[in-house]
């Protein structure tokens, strides 16, 4: 399903049935233990990830001359 937040913004998907129990004051203070905590033993650690084969990825198509302009001063 697809949800479009309405005029209450994120109230409106802190009150979803997803989150309830969630304290929102422990989140906003980072009080809560997380359920998961991966182990990372220096920076650059990926073992926590799935391994993909490049070969499975489609190229990309090329940027064309309009998309080109729309970013010259970018």
């Amino acid at each position: 399903k697809i949800y479009i937040i309405s005029q209450n913004g994120a109230d409106d998907v802190k009150r979803h049935r997803w989150f309830k129990g969630i304290e929102w004051q422990d989140v906003y203070n980072k009080k809560l233990k997380p359920p998961i905590v991966p182990r990372v033993t220096y920076e650059g650690d990926t073992r926590n990830f799935d391994d993909y084969p490049e070969t499975d990825w489609k190229s990309a198509p090329t940027v064309g001359e309009i998309e080109q302009k729309l970013f010259e001063d970018f």
